[in-house]
């Protein structure tokens, strides 16, 4: 298969990654969103046990509104994760990401990027692929 050939070099395909990320703008969440979620919840309990109903809504709001300034930059682009990656992160995002793509004859890396780029299909492939990763590699959930 032509796409091999293309494939030996691990920049193009990172390259394809840097332009999805940046045109889908994904994020991901330095910190766990989890907990954001478990402090805004606190809020509304305690807010319930002090004043009832409306007690709450403003316990919640209050919260909600303290975790997001709190969480200020605490959200990445993916553009610059994968700037940040390591040589070994890199090639095993690239090897991943290989068993998505290596199935399509191109001819070169423009024609596969503009593959990727243009056929939602594949380029959903690349995106879910691209998101096990961070999840399961660099422990990042990703945010579109």
């Amino acid at each position: 298969m032509l796409a091999n050939h293309i494939l030996r070099n691990k920049d193009d395909l990172m390259e394809i990654c840097r332009i999805l990320a940046e045109q889908e703008d994904l994020k991901v969440t330095v910190t766990e969103s989890g907990k954001g979620a478990m402090m805004a919840a606190a809020g509304v309990f305690i807010g319930g046990l002090v004043a009832g109903p409306i007690g709450m809504a403003i316990g919640g709001s209050v919260t909600s509104i303290a975790v997001a300034m709190s969480s200020q930059g605490k959200f990445k682009s993916v553009m610059e994760i994968l700037d940040e990656m390591t040589d070994d992160q890199k090639r095993l995002l690239y090897k991943a990401l290989e068993r998505v793509v290596k199935k399509f004859e191109t001819q070169h890396c423009v024609e596969l990027a503009i593959f990727i780029l243009t056929n939602t299909s594949v380029k959903n492939l690349v995106l879910a692929e691209l998101e096990t990763f961070l999840k399961n590699e660099m422990h990042l959930e990703m945010i579109r």
